[in-house]
């Protein structure tokens, strides 16, 4: 196997799904680490990944880019090929590495000289690639500029290897395009490979640790060590919490925890808080598209009545596919909008950034979009997509699906942080959605942009500090408890976390004028772990129920941390979310702290169920990914704090 960042993958066990076999290759890999958990054991995490590596080279991207923008100038084409290929992640055949794409060498070329010596004095580029690889450095283009990478490895860093050069032709891009992405087939195709189930991602898992039981060299080197690996998976008492009751404007409901989706009671009754009444709304959608849309409209219609949301017919804008069509069309609508509603005909991210910073960051009108192909389909079907669409809508004009009655006597403000980087601008917008009334369905948004992890970490106290202050302007106190899961921090940075990001909030929390102390509860939430956990049925393993909690055995001895499944997962395999609580000045008991994460997850308007972690730290994820997609400044300030959203 190869090693690649974190994981070892085979490349000569790469498959090529059916029917694409010159686009795209799936390695399959296994990414492992062993821990300290709870009685003393050491225990391994065993994960399986995929590497997708695309036929095409980053030169061939370069070259289409190029040739894309001919017209517009050199100095205009390098910019976008900037855009296509930093951030990217390469794989190089010929040793099998993958590199992060930092930024393009123009000055560069395979022809200029390396700064490896030779018998004969330094050696080209072109040359080392020949003399080490053979016919797997081969360069036909001489002229290509050359990629810039940071070694991933700490000892390379340290050594001083602060750069490499890597030739474009000689690196084969990884991940889907967006065109790939929209092709469903293909992304079909690609999860027959990828998407485990249960079963097979259990046989999987056992025929490694066969391999890694049985091999002789293996057994050579930990028996030298006097190590034993284990030839069974572990085995852990797990239990599941009930649904929990859902209200909507005075009707309370559960949900069949198999399913753990409530669309059709959503649809039943009003919505927990309506808006008021949009009047005055349009709707964009191309020539071909728009007899479909206007059957979807009128539909939407039908399902707002019943939702308690009421909507006046809408003006119906043609547009062309091209994203300034679009723009223009509202640019010189001269009416007061309280909603755009614009259909796209293709999945299409550059068009998608473009139009939402221009309708929230220049104009101030909710927008929502949605894809031709969407709309289109079975009746019962496009009721689910009515639905959806309307409640997204009503959430961001600041209304509320629906409820848990959670019985606070004072109602905590919870928060959730999330980091997003932005490789390309080599810019990180740090985010903090925090609630701020009873029902916890209610966010005030607060962001920054920042260059560093430690300047990221620096600016959650002031990110805080604007969020409790918002609460007291609406409230006119502030709160008894703050509870704040913090996403995107790795075990390395945990130290650095709670030594200026945790201390920051403490301080920021101290030096409020308050009657009582406020109680901080601090949590770490980990999406990426490699835990996964099969329910055993009989003979059968399947993925565990909606509200599962698992606190011991796997878990670490010198942390209060357990995981929650609580999304339901239609294929492949349950993905745990891992909560180490690192802060907790209120002293709950952690069935209480499960309990209420469990539920926060239950309060996240774009879906009609449970999601994979609280609602918060969703809402501060999606806000980060939207700023961060050429989003470069603050959403207009009269939709910051009405927008449950964006």
């Amino acid at each position: 196997m190869s090693r690649i960042r974190d994981a070892c993958y085979d490349p000569d066990k790469k498959v090529q799904p059916a029917g694409y076999q010159g686009r795209v290759e799936i390695w399959p890999g296994i990414e492992t680490s062993i821990g300290r958990c709870e009685g003393d054991e050491l225990l391994m995490q065993i994960d399986q990944r995929f590497l997708a590596a695309r036929k095409e080279t980053a030169l061939d991207v370069l070259r289409r880019v190029m040739l894309k923008h001919k017209d517009d100038g050199e100095l205009l084409g390098r910019t976008e090929v900037a855009k296509a290929l930093i951030g990217q992640v390469v794989v190089t055949p010929y040793n099998n590495l993958t590199y992060r794409v930092e930024s393009i060498d123009w000055a560069t070329a395979p022809v200029s000289l390396s700064t490896v010596s030779g018998p004969h004095g330094k050696m080209t580029f072109q040359q080392y690639f020949v003399q080490h690889y053979g016919a797997a450095g081969h360069i036909t283009d001489l002229q290509q500029p050359l990629l810039v990478s940071q070694p991933a490895n700490r000892a390379l860093r340290r050594a001083g290897t602060h750069e490499i050069r890597l030739v474009p032709e000689l690196c084969r891009m990884t991940g889907y395009t967006e065109q790939m992405r929209s092709d469903v087939r293909m992304m079909q195709a690609v999860a027959r490979h990828t998407k485990l189930d249960p079963p097979r991602r259990k046989a999987a898992t056992e025929a490694f640790i066969h391999r890694l039981t049985t091999n002789s060299n293996v057994q050579q080197t930990i028996h030298a060590w006097d190590v034993e690996y284990g030839k069974e998976l572990v085995g852990v008492e797990g239990r599941r919490l009930r649904p929990p009751q859902l209200q909507q404007s005075g009707k309370e409901f559960s949900y069949d925890a198999g399913k753990a989706e409530w669309g059709r009671e959503v649809r039943s009754h009003p919505l927990q808080q309506t808006v008021t009444p949009v009047r005055s709304w349009l709707v964009l959608v191309t020539e071909q598209h728009r007899a479909n849309v206007m059957g979807f409209v009128r539909l939407l219609l039908d399902v707002a009545v019943g939702m308690g949301v009421h909507y006046n017919q809408p003006e119906l804008g043609i547009v062309t596919d091209a994203v300034q069509s679009y723009i223009e069309r509202v640019g010189k609508d001269p009416r007061v909008l309280d909603l755009v509603l614009a259909v796209f005909a293709t999945d299409d991210e550059q068009r998608y950034s473009a139009f939402k910073q221009f309708m929230s960051c220049h104009r101030g009108i909710v927008s929502q979009v949605v894809l031709a192909k969407t709309i289109r389909g079975q009746p019962g079907t496009l009721r689910s997509v009515a639905t959806s669409l309307c409640q997204q809508i009503n959430a961001k004009m600041g209304g509320t699906s629906w409820i848990l009655n959670f019985g606070f006597e004072s109602y905590p403000m919870v928060v959730g942080i999330h980091c997003h980087a932005d490789h390309r601008e080599q810019k990180t917008v740090v985010v903090a959605a925090a609630t701020y009334n009873r029902d916890l369905a209610q966010y005030h948004n607060a962001d920054r942009f920042v260059d560093t992890d430690e300047q990221a970490m620096q600016s959650v106290a002031s990110l805080i500090q604007e969020c409790l202050e918002n609460f007291r302007a609406k409230n006119g106190a502030y709160p008894a408890d703050v509870l704040l899961y913090r996403g995107a921090i790795s075990d390395g940075q945990l130290k650095k976390l709670i030594d200026t990001e945790v201390s920051g909030v403490r301080s920021v929390i101290g030096g409020l004028s308050t009657n009582k102390k406020i109680a901080l509860t601090y949590m770490v939430v980990s999406r990426n772990v490699g835990t996964r956990f099969f329910q055993e049925n009989g003979k059968t393993v399947g993925n565990p129920l909606p509200g599962t909690v698992v606190d011991r055995v796997v878990t670490r001895a010198d942390r209060r941390d357990f995981f929650v499944v609580a999304q339901n997962v239609r294929e492949g395999t349950a993905s745990p979310t891992y909560y180490h609580v690192i802060v907790d000045d209120a002293g709950r008991k952690m069935d209480d702290l499960q309990l209420m994460t469990y539920r926060l997850c239950h309060l996240y308007y774009n879906w009609q169920g449970p999601i994979c972690v609280p609602a918060a730290l969703m809402c501060a994820k999606k806000h980060s990914q939207l700023i961060a997609h050429n989003l470069h400044q603050s959403p207009a300030t009269s939709l910051r704090d009405r927008m449950h959203f964006l």
